[in-house]
C-alpha cells in the first residue's frame, strides 16, 4: 500500500474525513447519505459477486 496524501495525525479515527472521501470516491457504495448499500456483510456478499463476474 502506498499513502499518497498525508492527513496527519489523530488521535482518533477521523470518521467524517473518512466517510467523506469514501463517498466521493465510491459514490454507489451508499445507498443514500448514511446507509451502506447491501447487506454489509462482505462474507455474505462475495457469492453473489462472484456469480456475476
Amino acid at each position: 500500500m502506498e499513502f499518497l496524501t498525508d492527513y496527519g495525525a489523530y488521535a482518533d479515527v477521523p470518521f467524517d474525513l473518512l466517510l467523506q472521501r469514501m463517498r466521493a470516491k465510491h459514490p454507489g457504495m451508499f445507498a443514500d447519505h448514511d446507509v451502506v448499500a447491501g447487506s454489509g456483510s462482505l462474507a455474505d456478499e462475495a457469492p453473489a459477486r462472484a456469480s456475476t463476474v
